[in-house]
C-alpha cells in the first residue's frame, strides 16, 4: 500500500529507493500525497478521464493511430463473418498467396513441395496431425510453412551445392494421410510428477513448473518458479530437479 511508503505524511525515500526502479524514484518523490488514515489507496490512471485503466487508453499511449478509411467500415462489420472480412482485408492489401505473389519471392509455384523428407520410399507416409480432434488439418497452412522453411534453406550458403533435384524426386514419392489420435492423461499406478521448463530466448529468462498427483489423480503439490537466466535445457532440468527435491524432502 502507498501508506507503507510514507513516514509522518512524507515519502520514506529510503524505502522508495529500495523497491522502486531508479528511473521512477524522482517522479514518485515529486508527487504530493494527501494521506488520510483509514482510507484505502486507489490507483488513478491518468491517461483516462475517469481514472480507470482500460486497454484502449493504454493503446492510445503506445501506438500511432492512422486515419480511418471509410471503406474499411463496410468490411469490418458485425453482420459480416470474420473470415470473410479478413479475406477481403487481405485482398485489398495484396496479401493473398496467389501464384503471382509467390513468384514475387523468387520461387516458382511449381517448385513448392508439400513435405521435406528425403530418402522416403513409396511405402512410407507423411502424417499431418490435427491438434484438436474435431477440426480438419489445413493443408494450405502446412504448405505455406514448408515454403517458408524452404526459402530459409535456399538462403543458407552451406546448402548451395545441395542436390535439390534428388530431394524433390524423393518428395514426389511421398503420400499424405490425415490421422486423428486421441491423447489423454491416464492415472499412473503410483504417484507421478510432471514438470516443464521454458525460455523466452535461448539463452534468456527461464522458468519452470510442475504438478504431482497420486494414483487416484488427486493433486498433491504444484509449483511454478523463476529460474533466472539460462537455456531451455537448463529450465527443463532445474524444474525436474526442484520437483524431485520436494518429493524427497517430504518422503
Amino acid at each position: 500500500m502507498v501508506s507503507q511508503f510514507l513516514l509522518n505524511g512524507q515519502w520514506n525515500e529510503a524505502m522508495v529507493r529500495r523497491y522502486v526502479p531508479p528511473l521512477l524514484v524522482p517522479r514518485i518523490l515529486s508527487t504530493q500525497i494527501h494521506y488520510q488514515t483509514g482510507v484505502q489507496d486507489i490507483a488513478i490512471w491518468q491517461p483516462n478521464e475517469s481514472g480507470i485503466f482500460s486497454c484502449s487508453s493504454a493503446w492510445d499511449l503506445i501506438r500511432q493511430k492512422k486515419d480511418k478509411i471509410i471503406f474499411y467500415s463496410h468490411i469490418w462489420h458485425k453482420q459480416v463473418p470474420f473470415k470473410v472480412s479478413f479475406f477481403l482485408w487481405r485482398t485489398l492489401r495484396n496479401k493473398i498467396p496467389t501464384n503471382d505473389k509467390i513468384c514475387s519471392f523468387g520461387v516458382e509455384p511449381a517448385s513448392c513441395v508439400c513435405c521435406m523428407s528425403p530418402g522416403l520410399d513409396s511405402s512410407e507416409h507423411i502424417f499431418i496431425t490435427a491438434k484438436y480432434g474435431g477440426k480438419k488439418s489445413s493443408t494450405v497452412r502446412v504448405q505455406h510453412m514448408i515454403l517458408r522453411d524452404t526459402l530459409q534453406l535456399l538462403k543458407n550458403p552451406a546448402l548451395s551445392e545441395f542436390n535439390w533435384a534428388e530431394l524433390i524426386t524423393a518428395v514426389t514419392r511421398c503420400k499424405q494421410e490425415l490421422k486423428i489420435s486421441v491423447i489423454k492423461w491416464e492415472k499412473p499406478p503410483k504417484d507421478i510428477l510432471n514438470t516443464d521448463g521454458s525460455a523466452l530466448n535461448n539463452p534468456g529468462k527461464i522458468g519452470g513448473g510442475g504438478i504431482l498427483r497420486d494414483c487416484q489423480g488427486n493433486l498433491v503439490y504444484a509449483f511454478t518458479i523463476p529460474l533466472g537466466i539460462g537455456t531451455n535445457n537448463q529450465a527443463e532440468t532445474q524444474a525436474a530437479a526442484h520437483g524431485i527435491y520436494w518429493c524427497v524432502q517430504h518422503g
